[in-house]
């Protein structure tokens, strides 16, 4: 998230800064429209990241990273869950000898222990 939002703050300065630019008229609605698009996608990514949490239910855990990934994980394959800090060796949603790990910001606090193998919805 806050690579996003420094991303967000250039923009704003680069709105600001092309709008001062003594260029044609259309050059510079040209350039405005284009970083009105990039302020537009940046906002669409924060607010992926804010809108889909992870959601506990009475049947399944689903874990998610954005809009990117999402890992769904029945309740009865959880033996225990627990806070510890880590930070793993990959970003986003990534399975490795039999360790599946979820990080959105590059880092994650939650360990879940299963009792069985699970599907992990066709990732690798």
């Amino acid at each position: 998230m806050p690579v996003w939002l420094l991303f967000g703050a250039a923009g704003l300065l680069e709105l600001a800064v092309t709008a001062l630019l003594p260029l044609p008229a259309p050059a510079r609605t040209a350039l405005l429209v284009l970083v009105a698009w990039g302020l537009t996608v940046v906002a669409g990514f924060c607010a992926a990241l804010i809108v889909h949490p992870h959601v506990v239910d009475q049947s399944v855990v689903r874990l998610r990273y954005g809009f990117w990934d999402e890992l769904i994980l029945p309740r009865s394959a959880i033996v225990a869950a627990r806070v510890t800090p880590r930070t793993p060796t990959a970003r986003g949603l990534c399975a490795v000898g039999g360790r599946a790990t979820l990080s959105p910001a590059g880092t994650t606090n939650v360990v879940l222990t299963l009792n069985r193998p699970v599907d992990l919805n066709g990732l690798p």
